[in-house]
């Protein structure tokens, strides 16, 4: 007799290789037989996001809720699935602190306290909204209005990635294809150099004292956003159902930038933007990065994130958000980008920050999460 982790194994792997209708009907069988077990109706969540699906995720989600009301993570599904319908007015179910703890994996933790225990706030407001998926239904996008030539842009240091790398670049691509976009535009070190001397010098001490190809990554892409029409995305960056439609509804401004958010929190994510040359924001950017050397910084973690990672990010947009009122600050002759200026999605619902299954380069010195203190 096939149990239940047997089941919930084999479907995994159906939902790995994205064949969603095939993990469901795996499912279907034990579902019918024990229809309100938790791990089935978690699972038969995952398979109905997974596909896009988010109405028939949410029913799952408020059967978890209904039959295991001591349990935290109904709640923050039915809240998620609520988000990413566009219901930002109904996603706050909050449930009785007295009869359901919070979850005690961190990620999830952040999530919870997100959703149900910090007060609002304009940035907070903005990573609601982030989660709405586009109706494929509706044509977001118009063959022959003039947009930009945007460029999809990537950065491998050593040339050639790794083949699981170029598999999902190759997804990528179609998906850029059929929309008419170009194809990823992949940078190595010394063609990244060679632009940087030619079109950004003032990244040059940057980019050649970094000490881990990740921190040329992240240097490379302030570079090259600042003369172009440019799609930056992580190499292990995985598209997920409604991308391209995504994709399709954001790239109708010529001038609006896009940033992602992080699926549990109110935080950027430096691993996917869309920033027409004109953008304030990557300007800004590169005011406060230019020159700084990496000769004299600690070479950790804190290092990697502060300067040219995500947290620098996030510190601009929380001037933009103090400053979204006026354009120009009375004090400085620097602009501050307007929320007009800025539009955002979420890692999800938009792209999963890693794909659905382990990269071998992540378990070596190559990723930077490895190498670095």
């Amino acid at each position: 007799m096939v149990g239940i982790k047997e089941i919930n194994e084999s479907t995994k792997a159906l939902l790995r290789n994205q064949k969603y209708n095939e993990a469901l009907r795996n499912l279907q069988n034990e579902l019918d037989k024990q229809p309100n077990q938790i791990d089935l109706l978690s699972l038969a969540s995952d398979i109905c996001r997974a596909s896009g699906d988010y109405v028939r995720a949410l029913d799952y989600a408020q059967r978890l809720v209904a039959h295991h009301p001591h349990d935290w993570s109904g709640y923050l599904r039915q809240a998620q699935d609520k988000l990413s319908l566009g219901q930002l007015h109904s996603y706050l179910e909050t449930p009785a602190t007295e009869s359901c703890q919070p979850p005690s994996d961190p990620e999830h933790y952040r999530l919870w306290k997100t959703l149900f225990t910090i007060k609002t706030s304009l940035k907070r407001e903005h990573w609601l909204r982030s989660h709405n998926v586009v109706d494929p239904q509706q044509d977001h996008y118009d063959g022959n209005q003039k947009t930009c030539a945007w460029q999809p842009f990537q950065y491998w240091s050593q040339g050639k990635p790794p083949e699981q790398i170029q598999a999902i670049t190759s997804i990528w691509n179609n998906i850029f294809t059929s929309i008419g976009v170009a194809p990823i535009k992949l940078f190595n070190k010394d063609s990244a150099l060679t632009y940087i001397k030619n079109h950004c010098p003032e990244l040059v001490i940057s980019f050649t004292t970094a000490f881990h190809y990740a921190i040329e990554a992240d240097v490379f892409r302030v570079a090259y956003a600042q003369k172009n029409d440019c799609i930056w995305l992580d190499s292990d960056l995985y598209p997920q159902r409604y991308t391209k439609h995504l994709l399709k509804a954001l790239l109708r401004s010529n001038s609006t930038t896009t940033l992602m958010f992080r699926w549990n929190s109110p935080r950027i994510c430096n691993g996917f933007f869309i920033s027409p040359s004109s953008s304030i924001f990557f300007a800004n950017l590169l005011e406060t990065t230019k020159e700084i050397d990496f000769r004299s910084l600690p070479k950790n973690k804190h290092t990697v994130i502060s300067t040219f990672g995500p947290w620098r990010y996030n510190a601009e947009l929380e001037k933009i958000l103090e400053q979204h009122q006026s354009k120009f600050s009375d004090q400085s002759t620097s602009r501050t980008a307007d929320l007009e200026d800025i539009t955002f999605v979420n890692d999800h619902t938009f792209a999963y920050v890693t794909p659905p299954y382990t990269l071998d380069y992540k378990t070596t010195s190559a990723s930077w999460q490895n190498s670095i203190p």
